[in-house]
């Protein structure tokens, strides 16, 4: 996408209201072009408060067609510039282009994988021997108190199998967990859904 005049990638984001580029590239490609100051609180997914240096008028090209866009400049370095839904409201993306791969190279990567699976083998076997007798060590805080976090509700549908897998880990796989009936430290599961019917179960 070329943006005054400029080639510029920039990172689609579906959940983010507005578009954003780092003040640092702003420097690098656009330092003749003014901002204008901006009224708009930014904020990470982790709630951190990002400062906004100003808003930068863009005359954007995108498949042949002009639009005149604004975009937020912030410091947040290192970070790719994203494509909110400020422009998506208006520039129509074509997703086809984004996300349909051609046969090729569907073919290509799946040849990959397999060449992959079957040169490491057995490092996807379904076996937890080589992890028998492994420790690991945590290092705390002197000031470091402990957290418990509240368990997710698991959906019925996959109760069952969230039953299974953990009763599998229990028992029949070397004791990868065990049963305890109270801690001062808690963190909630994370149920994921594999391709196979059954369910991975992971720790958040």
């Amino acid at each position: 996408m070329k943006i005054n005049g400029k080639p510029c990638m920039m990172e689609l984001d579906t959940a983010a209201d507005f578009s954003i580029m780092s003040k640092s590239e702003c420097l690098e490609k656009f330092a003749d072009e003014p901002l204008t100051p901006s009224q708009v609180t930014l904020k990470t997914y982790t709630g951190e408060v990002l400062d906004v240096s100003g808003e930068m008028h863009c005359d954007t090209m995108y498949k042949g067609k002009q639009f005149s866009l604004p975009i937020l400049v912030a410091n947040y370095d290192a970070k790719p510039t994203l494509l909110g839904k400020n422009w998506m409201r208006l520039i129509k993306i074509e997703w086809g282009d984004i996300f349909c791969s051609p046969n090729e190279a569907v073919l290509s990567a799946d040849s990959q994988l397999n060449d992959l699976l079957s040169k490491h083998s057995e490092l996807f076997t379904e076996s937890y021997e080589g992890m028998k007798g492994l420790e690991a060590h945590i290092t705390m805080r002197d000031d470091a108190r402990p957290v418990l976090v509240k368990a997710r509700t698991v959906p019925y549908a996959l109760k069952g199998q969230v039953e299974r897998e953990l009763d599998k880990l229990e028992k029949e796989r070397a004791g990868v967990i065990k049963k305890t009936h109270r801690s001062c430290w808690v963190s909630p599961i994370v149920v994921v859904p594999k391709a196979d019917g059954t369910v991975r179960i992971c720790g958040d």
